[in-house]
């Protein structure tokens, strides 16, 4: 069995998986690591090829992030190219480039991906930039309930200063809930943070998130959600120094899909940002758009005519502030 199946859905959310992978600022959680992908994509082939239905919710980035797919579509401006190629069912190797953005320098990043085991989607990859910065992770899971994520990172910013930083993620998937705990030891950062995900009841889900940090730091996180029986969501989100509430309503199921979303300042509750947004899927593209209350509308278009090969175009126009950015996005996978 290969280790990127060739069933049409599954195959598709491969390929969306590999474009969060290789470009972080395209995932759900803009402060998400690079390797959180890849833990869905070993947890989605385990559990699609094996076909066990699980009750307990995505991990706490992914969770917490869910609504955005609607509310906030993932924009980028400047050229990003992306190659992959699979040599065997187990070893497949990416280019990628990156020109012209205002989030990133321009780059050049070589990466590959070597399956560890087929049945579970367990894996090592490793990525090197054209400036020397090495990362390596992996995704290895030694039971059907338990993921282990080491990662190493020996980066340098562009204005010379080391970004060092090693670190492991342990995910414990029960029956009804979803236990984390990660440790990052580096530079800039050294932390600890412990999550916890429960589904009260089938149509409930409640958690806490703690981190502290070294220099004595510490924070705290809640999340609730109720889902519908024909899945739309109501979800709030509360941070330290805000609360995020979202609703999300499937119009026509796996079609459109709209949403909202009120950010409350704690400091100034009288003054709330807000977000609404939509996601068209049609046969062969995806259209997402949003407007806030800055007046930004942000604008993805996801086109995939042929299933080896998919193409992006982003636009960022705020005619208030006369600021416009526009991307485009090319990746083949062979």
């Amino acid at each position: 069995m290969p280790l990127f199946a060739s069933e049409p859905e599954l195959w598709r959310r491969r390929v969306r998986q590999w474009s969060q992978m290789l470009w972080p600022s395209w995932a759900r959680c803009e402060d998400a690591a690079p390797e959180d992908s890849l833990s869905v994509l070993a947890g989605d082939a385990k559990e699609v090829l094996s076909g066990k239905a699980v009750s307990a919710p995505d991990r706490w980035e992914i969770f917490t992030q869910d609504a955005q797919d609607v509310i906030r579509p993932q924009v980028f401006d400047g050229f990003r190219g992306i190659y992959i190629r699979q040599n065997t069912p187990l070893f497949a190797f990416s280019h990628q480039l990156l020109l012209g953005s205002s989030e990133m320098p321009t780059m050049y990043q070589f990466g590959t991906i070597m399956g560890l085991d087929v049945t579970t989607g367990s894996h090592l990859r490793a990525d090197m930039d054209h400036a020397g910065s090495l990362s390596v992770g992996g995704v290895l899971i030694p039971d059907s309930a338990l993921t282990v994520k080491p990662s190493l990172h020996l980066m340098q910013s562009p204005d010379g200063k080391r970004m060092d930083q090693v670190g492991a993620d342990c995910i414990y998937k029960g029956s009804t809930f979803v236990g984390e705990a990660n440790v990052k030891y580096g530079v800039q950062e050294r932390s600890v943070a412990v999550r916890y995900l429960q589904a009260i009841t089938p149509s409930m889900v409640m958690g806490l998130s703690s981190s502290f940090q070294e220099s004595g730091n510490a924070s705290m996180e809640g999340v609730a959600r109720v889902t519908t029986a024909d899945h739309n969501q109501v979800q709030a989100l509360m941070k330290p120094n805000s609360v995020d509430l979202s609703y999300v309503r499937h119009v026509v199921p796996d079609r459109i899909s709209v949403g909202t979303e009120l950010n409350i300042p704690l400091r100034n509750v009288l003054e709330p940002n807000w977000r609404v947004g939509g996601q068209f899927r049609f046969k062969q593209s995806t259209v997402s758009t949003s407007i806030d209350k800055a007046g930004s509308v942000q604008t993805v278009v996801e086109l995939k005519p042929k299933q080896i090969f998919q193409v992006q175009l982003a636009a960022n126009v705020n005619t208030w502030k006369d600021s416009y950015k526009f991307g485009v996005a090319f990746m083949l996978n062979l």
